[in-house]
């Protein structure tokens, strides 16, 4: 017997065709549909029918070699069919098989060949008519619903690889990023194993900048000298080539001496005697390169290649999808902190104050390992709020003076645009000012704080790695920026508003400046002509349950018919004002402390004994009152401060009462 020949009788079966019918509707119906949900499950129905091809073709390819297997016997046997086909003339002979057409060609007038050579018996591992002529390999493929087992049988030496799916579940999560790698990590490993790789390795390339970025491998060596997103220089190394040639390179047999700069990701010399690299494409453009390499001469070559070509393209796949998706993720990210920003107007008139909240909402949406915001104060711009992951590392302090002229925040601020340093190391300015002492080196962004008229400040975040920021995460920063200048707009004509108008508009009384402001003129002129009088702050009892039972605008209502009742009992000349949401002051100009004591429990009866009318419902409230006298005070805010302290006092014994200093 001379040679043997094993073609597919039947390529595609009926089931697999249907596959491949739903798998192309599955890809029509997912381009079509606009719906996120609904493309990540057209996906993930893709994925399945391509997997469950896969597995088909491995258990025909099972078959095969069961068959092979058959035709291979004991050396008498086979000596025996020799002889006995040996005189004729050439004659065929077909073993027929459900899947498979068994031709065994044997000429005559030959001599008697030996079997016990393995490298004898060739197989195609892609099942196709043509025929390898390199070192014949046996290849057998058992699938259960577990694991991917592989067995190669070369020269009587058996590798056996196994991929467990229970061990490499791909977890679903709401981060584009972290599914990515996960999903990544799940194909890198599958790779290694198919191709019995020493490490298997996926870079980023971006051709603008210049710049390789490590992202995953999967490794049998401990000796890998990148971390994730780690940069590697453009080069003579293998990546380099890859990414600006857009060609895939195979080397068969690497000199020892130059794994270090062809390679560039092992710290030492590593064994390596082959590699593959190849890129991968984006709309037309070179975004990744894969690395694959092994510790054995010759280990791949072309067919390596046509191998790897299933990977590469369902990496394409994963990297447009992911990119769809990032892009919906960011887009949700940015909507949810807006709509937090936006409720932060509600509560803030304050612009300051405002910026400083806002600042702690935009922390979330990025990496950082320092952060710093910088606002204007007295004609001077500060540091007013840092952040560090690390509080032993050096950095920014608060009161930190900015140079505004000679410095990276002060041009960011000057010039109200965003700055992206890659290299701090070669920024040519202070991140401050000259006299900062910060040794930390890495990569950093500023971002303006505007509005439609002028600058408030700036922001700065800064990690330990050179290159982690780019023009897409400007990009997003921006688009939080564009809505905060309209904000910032609010809120000052808010804070301008609440600055120049000294009546509460919920009750119609004076606001707690202005309270504390006529207080303040009143102890001064009892100074001078020993007047006296008292200070009453009254809250209304179980404010929680009422702003429960009827919301904020029911116990506003409340809240003003409480005040209804004290303009009956006060002469227009005594001071009356909101001290805080569910706090009103009465000043009473001459009263000493038994007739400020007969006032108080007047005013709680009074309150007590009125019928409130709100949302078809009658019902009455309660008050509880603290008093102090005014002589014992020099200002105002020490006389408040007091007078809260004994009102806390009886709300805590339940309320309904008043209490006195």
């Amino acid at each position: 017997m001379e040679e043997i020949l094993i073609e597919d009788k039947k390529r595609i079966g009926i089931i697999e065709k249907l596959i491949i019918i739903m798998m192309f509707i599955v890809a029509f119906i997912g381009i079509m549909i606009s719906e996120i949900e609904l493309k990540i499950i057209s996906g993930l129905l893709f994925i399945t029918g391509g997997l469950f091809l896969f597995f088909s073709i491995k258990e025909k390819r099972k078959k095969q070699s069961n068959n092979d297997q058959k035709i291979q016997s004991k050396d008498d046997t086979t000596e025996n069919i020799y002889n006995n086909l040996s005189s004729s003339d050439d004659s065929f002979e077909e073993d027929h098989s459900d899947d498979f057409v068994i031709v065994k060609s044997i000429p005559n007038h030959k001599k008697k060949k030996s079997f016990e050579d393995p490298n004898q018996i060739t197989i195609n591992e892609n099942i196709s008519k043509e025929k390898t002529i390199d070192d014949n390999i046996e290849i057998e493929n058992n699938i259960d619903s577990n694991n991917i087992s592989t067995n190669v049988k070369t020269n009587n030496v058996i590798k056996t690889s196994t991929f467990d799916l229970k061990k490499n579940n791909i977890v679903f999560t709401k981060d584009p990023k972290s599914e990515f790698g996960t999903f990544l990590n799940n194909i890198l490993s599958i790779i290694k194993e198919t191709v019995f790789a020493h490490s298997v390795l996926f870079f980023w390339v971006d051709l603008e900048r210049k710049a390789i970025v490590f992202d995953s491998c999967v490794t049998s060596s401990s000796n890998i000298l990148l971390n994730k997103k780690d940069n590697l220089e453009f080069g003579d190394n293998l990546v380099s080539k890859v990414a600006l040639s857009g060609k895939a390179e195979i080397v068969t047999n690497i000199n020892p001496d130059s794994i270090k700069d062809l390679l560039c990701y092992y710290k030492d010399n590593e064994n390596i005697h082959s590699v593959i690299a190849i890129p991968i494409f984006f709309e037309d453009s070179i975004v990744a390169v894969l690395v694959v390499d092994s510790l054995e001469e010759d280990a791949y070559g072309p067919e390596t290649i046509n191998q790897l070509n299933s990977f590469i393209t369902l990496l394409s796949s994963l990297i447009n999808y992911s990119t769809e998706k990032y892009e919906y993720y960011n887009d949700s990210r940015i909507l949810k902190k807006l709509e937090s920003i936006y409720n932060l107007i509600y509560e803030e008139n304050n612009v300051d104050k405002f910026i400083l909240n806002v600042s702690k909402e935009i922390r979330e949406l990025i990496d950082w390992d320092y952060s710093a915001l910088i606002l204007n104060e007295s004609d001077d711009w500060i540091v007013v709020d840092v952040n560090k992951r690390d509080p032993l590392k050096s950095y920014a302090y608060t009161k930190m003076k900015i140079d505004i002229n000679n410095s990276l925040v002060g041009n960011s601020i000057k010039e109200n645009k965003f700055t992206i340093v890659e290299d701090i190391t070669k920024a040519g300015a202070p991140r401050f000012n000259q006299s900062e002492k910060i040794l930390n080196n890495g990569s950093l962004i500023i971002m303006p704080i505007y509005s439609l008229t002028r600058t408030f400040g700036a922001m700065i975040f800064e990690i330990s790695k050179i290159g982690f920021y780019t023009t897409e995460d400007a990009n997003l920063l921006n688009k939080i920026c564009k809505f905060i200048a309209s904000y910032l707009e609010i809120v000052t004509l808010k804070s301008y508003i609440d600055n120049n108008i000294t009546i509460d508009e919920d009750t119609g009384i004076y606001k707690q400046e202005i309270f504390l402001q006529k207080i303040t003129d009143e102890l001064k002129r009892n100074a001078d002509y020993n007047l006296g009088g008292v200070l009453l702050l009254l809250s209304i009892d179980k404010q929680d349950e009422l702003i429960y039972r009827y919301g904020i605008s029911g116990f506003n209502t409340i809240l003003l018919s409480v005040v209804n009742i004290l303009n009956g009992f006060i002469p227009s000349y005594d001071i009356l004002g909101r001290v805080d949401k569910n706090v009103i002051g009465i000043f009473r100009i001459g009263l000493n402390i038994d007739d400020g004591k007969v006032f108080a429990e007047k005013v709680r009866k009074s309150i007590a004994a009125n019928i409130i009318n709100l949302d078809s419902k009658s019902f009455s409230v309660t008050v509880s009152i603290g008093f102090v006298e005014v002589q014992k005070f020099d200002n105002s805010y020490e006389m408040i401060d007091n007078c809260k302290k004994i009102l806390n006092i009886a709300l805590q014994e339940g309320g309904n009462r008043v209490k006195i200093n």
